[in-house]
């Protein structure tokens, strides 16, 4: 029987699942990461080179064998206070695995199971954010050619015994939704 030892997350970080787009700006390029999940609203930009190191923080390999991987790729030693400033960076941002992510993410739980409301994420992006303007547009969904019109419903007042949701985005399938 072989008893697997929990790797040192300072010397084994995992990188979270993070969303990370290539940017360039003059002659040289960076990538930009940022958390999709909402947990951190940080973005942190990147040199090119950076990116190697971070598609290798995945908790199979330490710190030094990264190192290593970055002088056999690009044939300069990569300082130690580099790397381990660059996991300080993401471990404040809270774009690593580990005790500060959890702690995060525990909270936003507790929060929005206290909220009594929940806030509209898509707000100005799926749908207008402006009261009036957002009137005008659930109205335009059921006036449309492929929408019902204002007629009362058949199940009006009658209890509801389940919902279909569909996931398409509400500018393009509105009327579908009406």
């Amino acid at each position: 029987m072989t008893t697997t030892i929990p790797k040192d997350p300072q010397q084994y970080p995992v990188l979270r699942n993070l969303q990370f787009s290539p940017i360039k700006e003059g002659e040289e390029q960076f990538i930009v990461l940022w958390d999709p999940t909402g947990l951190s609203k940080e973005k942190l930009v990147l040199p090119l080179s950076y990116f190697f190191i971070i598609q290798h923080l995945d908790g199979e390999h330490s710190l030094q064998e990264i190192g290593n991987l970055y002088l056999k790729r690009f044939g300069e030693f990569l300082m130690p206070n580099k790397v381990e400033q660059l996991v300080a960076d993401l471990e404040q941002k809270l774009f690593l695995e580990g005790e500060r992510a959890e702690g995060a993410k525990q909270r936003a739980r507790e929060l929005y199971r206290q909220s009594p409301l929940r806030p509209a994420a898509f707000s100005g992006r799926s749908y207008e954010s402006d009261g009036a303007k957002l009137t005008k547009q659930i109205e335009s969904f059921f006036t449309s050619k492929e929408g019902p019109d204002f007629k009362p419903s058949e199940q009006r007042g009658k209890k509801i015994k389940g919902l279909v949701v569909p996931t398409y985005d509400l500018k393009q399938a509105g009327p579908i939704y009406a």
